[in-house]
């Protein structure tokens, strides 16, 4: 990975943190029993709005 692509990553994974979710660098996260749909795309969106916000530095 070089170094666009890794300030890029640690702006998503920032992002995604400062909204409620946790990823590691390799993008690994876990989802509890009790989440359901609502709880699944409030990430999927979340995660869209992440990549958009990024993708300048790409």
């Amino acid at each position: 990975m070089n170094e666009k692509e890794t300030e890029a990553l640690k702006a998503l994974l920032n992002y995604l943190f400062d909204n409620g979710f946790i990823m590691v660098n390799t993008c690994t996260g876990i989802l509890s029993t009790p989440m359901g749909k609502n709880e699944i795309d409030q990430f999927a969106q979340t995660l869209e709005d992440g990549l958009l916000n990024i993708r300048n530095l790409i």
